[in-house]
């Protein structure tokens, strides 16, 4: 250990004081002081509790979650809040030291919760005051780097998709001799997908859920989940190569839509009750090619706005249906999607 550095229990140097109920009447959206939960800002109210910055413990729930908080703030009832001896503690270097000791691995409970005590007992090493403000300033210009890195690389992201876009809108908006239109019902059988819950009973078998569809084009069988419905499965419900499934039902109305094409299916696989599953009849369209148009945001704001309920919005086998897609000839849609993959 370096000179000057001490080994303590973590309760030598933090005490970890109990947030307060804070009354629904203090509440106020526009309110000039954040409340923490434990897990982050929960309210805002003109009130606070303590009058200077200091550190949220989650104390139950979001147990061992850590938040700098700002200059003013209100702690609740199931957040910690960290008091220190500010003549030989920096406050951002405590809440660094924190972010290292893992503090949720000690939640327990049905409703996870943290006893002081055993955060008192952890052992962490301390540098004297101006070696905890070095560390610090090591610490933030290297976030800040990090940030920077971030900001340029989603930057890039953002331009590379809007580019993506731009290609796939001209591609289908530059229509020439051979092109037609028909709707999606013209041409594929839709299906939902199978609900189940943790007592049924029959084989197991995996299942396309909907956090399957993350950013991915194809579907990624080797990460479905396995589940165990109720009896045997009709050979209808389950997937095969080409078929297209979508997002139904999703409290972000904006997720909905969202479509994953199947490839080579190598065992028996399913799709969940929260999506809905299309199957081409017909060989006129290639199943890449739909799938592309069907990624297009046109296309996706058609699915979006034509879906209904509120708190949670569906996606129907109707507005499905009604989907018009353009498309050329077999040879042309190849040479679209030759092109697309391009980018």
């Amino acid at each position: 250990m370096k000179s000057g550095w001490q080994t303590k229990m973590l309760g030598e140097v933090i005490q970890l004081e109990y947030g307060k109920p804070l009354d629904r009447a203090d509440r106020n959206p526009n309110g000039r002081y954040p409340a923490y939960g434990a897990n982050g800002i929960k309210a805002r109210t003109d009130k606070f509790y303590k009058d200077n910055a200091s550190i949220v413990v989650g104390r139950k729930g979001s147990a061992g979650e850590i938040t700098l908080t700002e200059e003013k703030f209100w702690p609740l009832d199931v957040t910690y809040f960290v008091e220190f001896d500010r003549q030989h503690y920096d406050l951002r270097f405590l809440y660094h030291l924190l972010t290292t000791l893992n503090l949720p691995s000690l939640a327990k409970g049905v409703k996870p919760g943290i006893n002081r005590n055993e955060v008192y007992a952890l052992p962490v090493h301390v540098p004297p005051l101006p070696e905890q403000q070095r560390i610090v300033d090591i610490l933030d210009e290297a976030f800040d780097g990090i940030a920077a890195t971030k900001a340029n690389a989603e930057k890039n992201l953002q331009n590379t998709r809007a580019l993506f876009e731009s290609h796939l809108q001209s591609v289908f908006k530059k229509r020439g001799e051979g092109w037609v239109e028909k709707t999606l019902g013209e041409m594929a059988t839709f299906r939902n997908g199978i609900n189940f819950n943790k007592s049924s009973k029959g084989e197991p078998i995996k299942i396309l859920g909907v956090k399957n569809f993350r950013n991915c084009y194809w579907a990624p069988l080797d990460d479905f989940d396995s589940i165990i419905p109720d009896g045997t499965l009709a050979d209808s419900d389950t997937l095969k190569q080409n078929d297209i499934v979508f997002v139904r039902s999703n409290g972000n109305p904006e997720l909905i839509g969202r479509c994953l094409l199947v490839g080579e299916v190598s065992e028996r696989a399913v799709h969940s009750g929260f999506t809905i599953r299309a199957r081409l009849h017909t060989s006129e369209i290639s199943p890449d090619y739909l799938c592309r148009f069907l990624k297009s945001n046109k296309a996706r704001r058609e699915m979006i706005d034509g879906g209904n309920g509120l708190n949670t919005k569906s996606l129907n086998q109707g507005t499905l249906s009604r989907l018009v897609i353009p498309f050329p000839y077999a040879a042309e849609q190849s040479q679209i999607v030759d092109s697309l993959e391009e980018l």
